[in-house]
């Protein structure tokens, strides 16, 4: 195989003229070895992922008849009125009367208005 070496000639910070080697060149005789190739890493089996446990939820709320209401869109909710279940103005009613009313053990009803026009 022959090499051919070629120099670099430059000028150094001092104006004095350096020649400095480059790297061997592989001449048009040389060899060539091949770039070695990685054997490609196997792929990692991924782990298996738990499956969440799913908490069960109770079917809704549905009323049957005879339950008795207490339709309230306007004004401080009147909490005393003794019936089964409350319909009232989301938008306007405290969250603490809502809780208020779901600890008595009544079932609360928000009406809200999503997309319309109110005066």
């Amino acid at each position: 195989m022959t090499m051919r070496v070629a120099n670099a000639v430059a000028e150094s910070r001092n104006g004095a003229i350096e020649t400095r080697p480059y790297p061997a060149i592989p001449g048009p005789d040389a060899a060539v070895s091949p770039t070695p190739v990685q054997a490609p890493t196997p792929a990692v089996s991924p782990t298996a992922t738990p499956t969440p446990t799913l908490t069960p939820t109770p079917p809704p709320w549905t009323p049957v008849p005879g339950t008795t209401f207490q339709w309230q869109l306007i004004g401080d909710i009147d909490t005393s009125v003794d019936v089964d279940a409350y319909d009232i103005d989301l938008f306007d009613a405290p969250v603490a009367t809502i809780q208020e009313l779901r600890d008595d053990g009544r079932k609360v009803i928000c009406y809200f208005s999503a997309g319309s026009w109110e005066e």
